[in-house]
Order: C-alpha cells, then structure tokens, then sequence
C-alpha cells in the first residue's frame, strides 16, 4: 500500500507504462480547445479565392439567363436578384464540397456585383475566362435568333393576352398596339444578349430576352410600367394575322 507521497503524485498525473505524466487543468483545457479548432478547420464549408492562394478564378461572367444570386449557398435560399447574362462578377469565396442541381455538379459561388451587392450564385451560370464567355455568347446568341422570328403577344399580370405585340421578321420587328402599326425597324441582339430596336416604342428600344421554362420571354420596364411577352401559340387564330405593313398602308389610305 503506498504512502502519502503515492497518491499525491496519482492524484496530479496519468500512469502510463509505469509513468507518470503530469497533466494540469489548464493543458486539458487547451488540448480540448485544439481538437476542436482542427475539427472545424478539416470540416470547413467554404473556400477563400484570394490573389495569392491559386484556389480559384477571381473574375466570372453570367453565362446563363437563368442564374440566380441567393443569400446562402443552398437552392432554397432567398434569392436576392437575377443578374443578366454577360455580367462581370468578382468572385469572393466558393463552398468546399459540389453540388448537385438538375443533375450538374458544380460549386456555389459567393460574388460581388459591381454595385456592391454580393451573394451566392451556381456555378453552372458562370463562366471563368472571356475566351469561354465569348463562345457561350455566341451560342446563345444563336438561339435567340432562331426563336425570334414570329409574333409575340402581350401577357397581363392574369395571364390574359394583352394589346401589343410585336413581330420579328427577315431582321425586321414590327410594333403594333391593337390593329394599328405603330413602329418598325431593324434589330440586332447585343453581346449582353438584348434586343436592340433601330427606333424607339411603346416598350422602349431595348429589350431584354431570357428563357422561362422551356420558352423565351421578353422582358421591358418603361415610365414604371413592366411589360412581358411570350411567342404565339400554334393556333390559326393568333397565327393569321394581317401583314403589318399593309395595316399601315390601309390606315394611311
């Protein structure tokens, strides 16, 4: 049985292969502390892009008319606003570990706008160098071209078809508000992918185009009035209309 000596020395150490090693409350304390911090950093949940860390891309531009700025990386966070196609971000931060949306992985990426707003955005809606941007641009400029060419219809906010619409034909748009002609012209679209009109109209001169679900829209914002517009349904009754420019002749007349 030991002696006095004994247990105080038990009572102040661990005995490990008949030795003793002295242990304070405060080194238990510290030790717990580190374990914790290293947990943390090995289960981190975002990644820093700074100048010099090499982690990543410190420019990105929206590739995409669907993508969505968010106020966490999660696609059911709030979303913040829907920055255009062909805008330039800063990139801050990307999320450690992928994604998987729609069935594409990818990181989530946390941007600044140029006008300080910053938040979450996908990265299937980036692109990471002008050369990509450019391509995807052109793309996407070639699609909108191939959906252009019809009549498109005024949508009210009940989903009801309105009086204006506009006609896309051989570089040509035709603008009318009911039966009557009110403008026509030529159009391009722009690097930034939007509608640009020769003359102004009722809906301004520059329009902006995104895909909505499986078809196009077309969007304009003038004097606080929003206006939508969606292709024609394949229906006689939207599909046989009178030739705009013979409307404004027989007006003329």
């Amino acid at each position: 049985m030991g002696g006095p000596s004994d247990r105080r020395n038990n009572a102040r150490g661990w005995r490990l292969r008949g030795q003793r090693w002295p242990v304070s409350l405060s080194t238990l304390c510290a030790g717990v502390l580190l374990l914790i911090v290293a947990s943390a950093c090995a289960d981190q949940n975002t990644v820093y892009l700074d100048d010099d860390a090499g982690a990543g891309p410190r420019v990105a531009y929206v590739s995409s008319d669907r993508a969505v700025l968010r106020t966490d990386p999660i696609i059911i966070a709030s979303e913040i606003e829907w920055p255009a196609a062909g805008q330039r971000l800063t990139v801050l931060e990307r999320t450690a570990k992928q994604d998987t949306i729609d069935g594409s992985a990818d990181f989530w990426y946390r941007v600044r706008q140029d006008s300080g707003v910053e938040g979450w955005i996908f990265g299937t809606s980036l692109s990471f160098s002008p050369q990509e941007m450019a391509q995807n641009v052109k793309g996407r400029k070639k699609e909108i071209e191939e959906a252009l060419p019809g009549i498109w219809w005024e949508i009210e906010g009940d989903g009801s078809t309105g009086y204006r619409r506009i006609v896309f034909k051989n570089n040509t748009f035709y603008y009318s508000y009911g039966n009557r002609l009110e403008n026509s012209g030529t159009f391009e679209i722009t690097d930034d992918l939007k509608i640009k009109l020769s003359s102004p109209t009722g809906i301004g001169q520059e329009l902006d185009v995104r895909k909505v679900g499986l078809e196009y829209r077309i969007f304009s914002a003038i004097d606080n009035f929003n206006y939508v517009f969606r292709p024609a349904p394949e229906e006689k009754e939207y599909l046989e209309q009178t030739n705009p420019v013979e409307e404004n002749e027989s007006d003329d007349s």
